[in-house]
């Protein structure tokens, strides 16, 4: 349950790592975000399966890390679920779930002004089930990539709009596949690129990693470049 923070010094390189307390009990496959000077832990699993709890805690300007409360809990208990931020939300994706397998339901939850969590909000489903994959925001879109669908990778890629006020419009759209599957990777956008780093491909960990162009434009998908 210990919780690190790193320096970063003046050339940008992690200068080092030192304890920064802790989180109200050990997890795994959980996701962190960090909005309106708090850290949003969310779901994850322990010895008693996966876990729906929500907790926030303020982050001060020295990077000290203040007491963890309780937020809205996730709609399912999921872990290796994926998640990302836009236009003041929190969307989580898909996820395993103890008992019941690999999900498939998008929702989101709105950061209040004090960092507050809203209730959950159900978005729809994506276009299959998955977990262990990542959700991205690229080009005011969402990219799910990659996961696995409860048996195998997945090279798959969806898309989907974001609205001004952050809802999700339209439905899913294919975006290229991945030149490989994987699942346990990370994706990351920088300008206009989306990069897939790492990541298991079903049979051993992987060290490449694949880049895409997004545009203005859903219906054009760029080929993945290794």
């Amino acid at each position: 349950s210990a919780v690190l923070r790193g320096y970063l010094d003046d050339s940008g390189w992690i200068a080092g790592w030192e304890p920064a307390g802790y989180m109200p009990a050990g997890l795994y496959g959980h996701q962190l975000a960090a909005a309106r000077g708090r850290l949003y832990v969310r779901g994850g699993s322990r010895t008693a399966g996966s876990r729906s709890e929500v907790w926030a805690a303020d982050v001060s300007s020295t990077g000290a890390v203040g007491t963890w409360s309780a937020e809205a809990p996730l709609p399912d208990p999921v872990y290796f679920h994926a998640a990302a931020q836009a236009y003041g939300r929190i969307y989580v994706s898909g996820g395993y779930k103890s008992g019941s397998g690999v999900q498939k339901a998008v929702s989101y939850a709105a950061v209040g002004e004090d960092g507050a969590l809203g209730p959950w909000t159900y978005a729809g489903d994506m276009e299959a089930p998955r977990y262990a994959h990542t959700l991205t925001l690229a080009a005011g879109r969402l990219y799910a990539a990659g996961g696995k669908d409860g048996s195998s990778a997945r090279a798959e890629v969806w898309s989907r709009e974001l609205a001004a006020d952050g809802s999700l419009t339209g439905s899913w759209t294919s975006f290229s596949s991945l030149p490989s599957p994987r699942y346990g990777h990370r994706t990351l956008a920088a300008g206009n690129r989306l990069y897939v780093v790492g990541g298991s491909n079903g049979q051993a960990a992987q060290a490449s990693v694949f880049q895409s162009t997004v545009s203005a434009s859903a219906s054009s998908a760029a080929p993945w470049e290794a």
